[in-house]
């Protein structure tokens, strides 16, 4: 998949939602982004009329915000050969 554009989108969008462009035919991308994001999907010809070339539009809701617990702070010390 490739990523055309991000944005931002309602701040309190609840849940992540999978906007479906492709009129159906992109069943197996759709079933696999409904399954990664846990995500419903719909419809909205507000959106597609914003992107009319995009198949595909994830908005992430706040559903999708990382769990602090479970995120890892360590962080990475940059080799001498990365400067």
């Amino acid at each position: 998949m490739d990523v055309l554009l991000q944005g931002n989108y309602d701040p309190e969008q609840p849940t992540t939602l999978i906007i479906d462009n492709s009129s159906g035919k992109k069943p197996a991308s759709i079933a696999e982004l409904k399954k990664v994001f846990t995500a419903r999907v719909v419809t909205d010809a507000a959106v597609t009329a914003r992107y009319p070339n995009a198949d595909i539009i994830v908005v992430l809701g706040n559903n999708a915000k990382p769990d602090p617990t479970k995120t890892s702070t360590s962080q990475v010390t940059p080799s001498p050969t990365n400067k």
